[in-house]
């Protein structure tokens, strides 16, 4: 009886592989029609369901060819950090040189938090939380348009877009006013 949970589990396994499988098929197609952001997408869905090193190097190639730069040196670099094998090897050059390529060209942006914001400030980057302790550090940025937002209780929302370029490093200074306090009620 215990059996039989676990046929049913490998079978599920095995059907994530399967289409785990398809998907990188798919994927691969797309690229070699130019259709680089398709094929990203496809290769993220295989990806998550199952980790594999060549689907690791293809989704990079796929981030680098539609403009994901910085997710492209990150797939890169687990491609590389996963065991060479006969299958994966020819890759490895490929990879470091992609890597090579980009990283000069990838922006780094540092965003300050202006002291009185408060310890409840939410920093937000393209609809994305900033990790607090990320704040006043570069960070690696794809070039292009980007937005900033940044709340905090009794403060004024902050909304701020910025455009990066290529190999551009920059510091953005956040700054929030004070909320002006609601008029008292008079009698």
């Amino acid at each position: 009886a215990a059996a039989a949970p676990r046929a049913r589990a490998q079978e599920v396994v095995a059907a994530d592989v399967a289409t785990a499988r398809d998907l990188f098929i798919q994927a691969s197609a797309l690229g070699q029609q130019g259709k680089w952001d398709e094929a990203r997408a496809l290769f993220e869905r295989s990806l998550a369901l199952k980790r594999a090193p060549i689907t690791l190097y293809s989704l990079g190639a796929a981030q680098k060819h539609s403009g994901r730069w910085v997710e492209a040196i990150e797939s890169f670099r687990a491609f590389l950090a996963e065991p060479s094998t006969a299958g994966t090897k020819v890759y490895e050059e490929p990879a470091q040189a992609a890597i090579a390529e980009l990283q000069p060209r990838i922006a780094h942006v540092t965003l300050v938090l202006a002291a009185g914001a408060g310890g409840d400030a939410r920093v937000e980057l393209d609809g994305r939380l900033v990790a607090v302790a990320a704040l006043g550090t570069a960070r690696p940025m794809n070039p292009g348009s980007h937005v900033i937002a940044v709340t905090a209780p009794g403060r004024k929302p902050l909304r701020r877009e910025l455009t990066v370029r290529e190999g551009e490093r920059t510091t953005v200074e956040l700054v929030l006013q004070v909320e002006a306090a609601a008029p008292a009620a008079t009698q």
